[in-house]
Parts: structure tokens; sequence; C-alpha cells
């Protein structure tokens, strides 16, 4: 390996084989292929944030309809809190607790619970 003529021979042989169209058809070769992988890896990516976009609308849809069923309960409950029989009225309260899921929901629970409690002093 320290025989000058072979380094010579193989840097003369690399040097041919660079200016080749063998060398120009590899590299084409080898450009392919990295365009090729980085595409995919681009398609994944893409595909990954179009199901992650369409998890996060899902989700946010159930969570939608979720307020909207909670608030048509207490609209139901609210509005019809006079002619509930008392033990109905704590069960569909103590669900709708259990469901809330904001502040408000529990702020408006807070008023039907004192509604409640103000006309079960006025019947004692």
């Amino acid at each position: 390996m320290n025989d000058p003529t072979f380094w010579d021979t193989a840097r003369l042989g690399l040097g041919a084989f660079l200016t080749s169209p063998g060398a120009g058809l590899i590299g084409l070769l080898g450009a392919a292929w990295l365009t090729f992988v980085g595409v995919g890896k681009r398609i994944e990516g893409d595909k990954e944030l179009a199901r992650d976009a369409r998890r996060d609308e899902h989700e946010r849809q159930l969570e939608a309809d979720a307020r909207e069923r909670w608030q048509w309960f207490y609209e139901r409950l609210w509005e019809n809190r006079s002619d509930l029989p008392a033990d109905a009225l704590l069960h569909g309260m103590r669900s709708l607790r259990a469901l809330a899921a904001t502040q408000e929901q529990s702020a408006m629970l807070e008023v039907l619970a004192r509604y409640v409690q103000s006309e079960a002093e006025e019947d004692l």
C-alpha cells in the first residue's frame, strides 16, 4: 500500500471514473433516491398532520356536542323545576354535576341548587 504507483493508479482510475458517464449515472441515481426518500418522508409528515388535525377537530366536535347536550338537559331541568319531584330534580342535578366540564356549567348548577334550596325552605 505504500507503493507510489498504487496510489497514482488509484487516483487516475478514480479520476477517470468520476469523469465518465457511469459516475454521472450513479450520482443521478443517488440524487433520485434521496429525493424519493425525502418526498416520502414529507408525504408521511403531511399525512400525520392531517390525521392530527382530523382527530383534534373530532375531539372539539365531541366536546361541543357534550356541552350542547348538557345545556339542553339543564334547560329542561330549569324549565320544569317546579313540576319535577324533588328526587328527580336532585338526580338530574347530580347527573349534570358529574358531566359539568366548565366553571360556567358549575355556576349554573349552583344557581339551580340555590333555587331548589330556597323552594325547599319555603315548603318547610
